[in-house]
């Protein structure tokens, strides 16, 4: 259906829309305005501000963080054992690659478990509050910490057993 000047000449297969543009020419619009925000978004990743380390436990901040996911000789198990947390996500990257590649190189070098790798995620702000507030609230179902008696310090952190 054509919307607009009847007499206007559209190419063959292609609607008219709203805006005049033929269907075609404003799929071309949205794929370049894809492409450019991909590449401002790959400027300021590169050539932006380098993110500072901050607190993992600062719930007022944008947290970026790493971990390690290995054999933790401080408990006897296997986790994710923290490393750095960055105020963007820039920072988190170099640190992850950084750690990465150190990972790697050792793994060409000597024995090392499989299970062992790198990961990184974000906490918002207020993230640790909401999760505190969720589990009081829904009597912990779901979590492990009240049903085996966990119980958390002030820092939300799992301490003591009952």
């Amino acid at each position: 259906m054509r919307i607009g000047n009847p007499w206007r000449r559209v190419p063959r297969g292609a609607t008219m829309y709203s805006s005049g543009l033929p269907k075609s020419r404003n799929k071309f619009i949205y794929y370049v305005k894809g492409f450019i925000r991909g590449v401002l978004r790959l400027l300021v990743l590169k050539f932006g501000p380098s993110g500072k380390e901050v607190d993992v436990k600062d719930d007022s901040l944008d947290r970026w963080y790493v971990n390690h996911y290995k054999y933790d000789s401080e408990r006897k198990q296997v986790r994710h054992v923290f490393l750095k947390a960055f105020s963007n996500q820039k920072g988190q990257m170099k640190y992850f690659n950084m750690v990465n590649k150190q990972l790697q190189a050792r793994k060409m070098v000597e024995e090392v478990p499989r299970h062992e790798h790198i990961t990184g995620g974000h906490y918002e702000p207020g993230y640790h509050a909401r999760v505190r507030e969720n589990r009081r609230q829904n009597g912990g179902v779901g979590s492990n910490f009240v049903q085996f008696g966990w119980l958390e310090n002030e820092e939300g952190i799992p301490g003591e057993t009952k």
